[in-house]
């Protein structure tokens, strides 16, 4: 098993890191194994994602996490990194979260099941009862701690039975996966979540609080693409008072430590038009130096952004490189394409730049090319006149990859939610041919996310029968994220096209201080001049749906 952090990056990281003991939760995602720890560190002793190799369970992800860095108000480079996790707690609580909440859809399918038949609860689910829903009237009698009572933003997300902004399982309400701009609730077949916050160490940080969703879907189908997928969900919320100021020419990144069986022998790609990279085997075997490998053809493993950071405007930040460097310790590879070392190289990279803060080439490795690029080893190997690293015959190595989304600025109080799909294709064709269908099944992926994961009506997703995947919206129910919350000067929020919304907003006496009429899609709203304090928005359909926000403005 190989070290996946250099002596430097740990030094680096260690702001991120906790003394105390953590729990960490073993994630069965049919074909793949994963793992999640209370903290938000997702990787545990080297590894993260694993899948049956040759002898056993081999790896496919060492080590994986988000990047942050910009710019503060006096000039110097801020940086985070959820990879080695943080505080188990909320940002404006000092309140221990050191617990990872997991629940699956057949506990969902019996706690509805149970509410239906008579209107209550005769039989509590501990795993639905200990949901850390905003407002839990049960939570400390099924976690043997409280829940904090003051929150900025919202908790882990669930169906409100009846749109009191309250989760009360006894009334009904239960756990589902909400993503912004989908009004429906998708119920994973799996689904964990825990929160935590990066506190900042360098002068002028704020916190960042992450809460993070890892989850799964289970299809009775052979062959079908989700059962070899997991996804993550990271919502995170800046911290930041108005007078800190937010941070400029920001960059976020996904980061992989990436480790295909044996870790020795890997090649990477992508696929920049479904802002997507992948890892396969250099050779036809996987390499023997490790006992964890995939033996004879090996499969491919894809990485693909499915949504990722919002910019000042609330618009989603473009893909703006898909960048690699390699582990110093294997080969000989350049100084300058590997592990960084400081703050200023991990922004290099984040901007598709390398180590020394040369741009990344055209050709061969990428390194001190003539034509500079943005995206590495595009298309697919054996690919006639494409660039890859199989055409260019490059050593082997130990790869990392980093998909990479800037620059923006990064205001106070923003809440961004990124989320990401590891999709692994092992089918019958050679380890090069493979690449090919890895990138259709990363379309069929795509299909479901952008159908919100509604896979029974998903447009080019094949049929996926499983307990429960989707449930329609009812008068009630389905969740907008209404965004950035702290708010300052406007609101924003998903709406889905059918139908106008009426939005309210009132002060903490109930008086009425703006109303408007909304369409379907996304809506800001200027804010008036208001005081600092606690507002209550509401939005409401002609049908009877209804939804009930706190805002915080600042």
């Amino acid at each position: 098993m190989k070290a996946s952090m250099t002596t430097a990056l740990l030094g680096l990281w260690a702001l991120c890191t906790l003394s105390a003991q953590t729990t960490v939760v073993n994630i069965n995602s049919n074909d793949l194994r994963a793992r999640i720890s209370s903290n938000g560190a997702l990787a545990s002793d080297g590894q993260w994602l694993e899948a049956q190799g040759e002898n056993g369970w081999a790896p496919l992800i060492s080590d994986v996490g988000l990047w942050l860095s910009g710019k503060q108000p006096d000039g110097e480079l801020a940086f985070w990194s959820t990879s080695r996790g943080g505080e188990p707690r909320l940002a404006s609580s000092s309140q221990v979260f050191n617990k990872v909440w997991a629940v699956s859809a057949q506990d969902i399918i019996g706690h509805r099941a149970d509410f239906a038949d008579n209107g209550q609860i005769d039989d509590p689910n501990p795993a639905v009862y200990a949901w850390p829903g905003q407002g839990n009237p049960f939570f400390a009698e099924y976690n043997d701690f409280s829940l904090p009572t003051a929150s900025l933003a919202p908790l882990a997300p669930f169906w409100d039975e009846n749109g009191d902004g309250v989760y009360n399982p006894a009334q009904g309400d239960f756990p589902i996966l909400q993503i912004r701009g989908c009004i429906n609730a998708s119920i994973p077949t799996d689904m964990y979540w825990c929160v935590f916050t990066l506190e900042g160490e360098q002068a002028g940080l704020r916190p960042i609080e992450v809460q993070l969703t890892a989850f799964n879907y289970a299809c009775s189908e052979e062959n079908h693409p989700l059962n070899n997928t997991l996804f993550t969900l990271h919502k995170l919320i800046y911290y930041a008072d108005e007078n800190v100021g937010g941070l400029s020419d920001c960059y976020w990144g996904q980061w992989a430590d990436v480790a295909l069986g044996c870790y020795q022998d890997d090649y990477v790609g992508s696929f920049p038009e479904r802002h997507a990279a992948y890892v396969y085997n250099a050779g036809s075997s996987d390499c023997t130096t490790s006992e964890e490998n995939f033996g004879p053809n090996p499969p491919v493993l894809g990485i693909e952004m499915l949504r990722g950071p919002l910019d000042e405007l609330a618009q989603e930040a473009p893909l703006s490189s898909i960048m690699y460097y390699n582990n110093p310790s294997n080969g000989n590879p350049a100084a300058a394409t590997t592990d960084p070392n400081t703050v200023a190289e991990f922004y290099y990279y984040l901007q598709g730049l390398w180590r020394d803060g040369s741009p990344l080439t055209e050709g061969g490795t990428g390194y001190n090319g003539s034509t500079a690029t943005n995206f590495i080893f595009p298309g697919l190997p054996q690919q006639p006149g494409g660039w890859t690293e199989w055409e260019a015959q490059n050593p082997a190595g130990d790869r990392r990859l980093l998909l990479n989304y800037g620059p923006f600025t990064l205001l106070p109080g923003a809440v961004n939610e990124v989320i990401t799909a590891y999709t692994l294709y092992d089918g019958p064709e050679n380890h090069l041919d493979k690449a090919a269908q890895l990138r259709d099944q990363i379309d069929l992926v795509q299909a479901g996310f952008d159908n919100c994961l509604d896979l029974e009506n998903a447009i080019g997703l094949p049929a996926c029968t499983q307990s429960l995947t989707y449930i329609a919206p009812e008068p009630g129910h389905g969740r907008i994220a209404i965004t950035p919350n702290p708010a300052s000067g406007w609101l924003s929020m998903d709406l889905p096209v059918a139908g106008d919304y009426i939005y309210k907003l009132y002060d903490s006496q109930g008086r009425l201080l703006q109303q408007s009429k909304l369409p379907g899609g996304r809506q800001e709203v200027d804010l008036p001049a208001l005081p600092a304090g606690v507002y209550v928005l509401t939005l409401e359909t002609a049908d009877g749906w209804r939804q009930v926000e706190r805002v915080v403005v600042r």
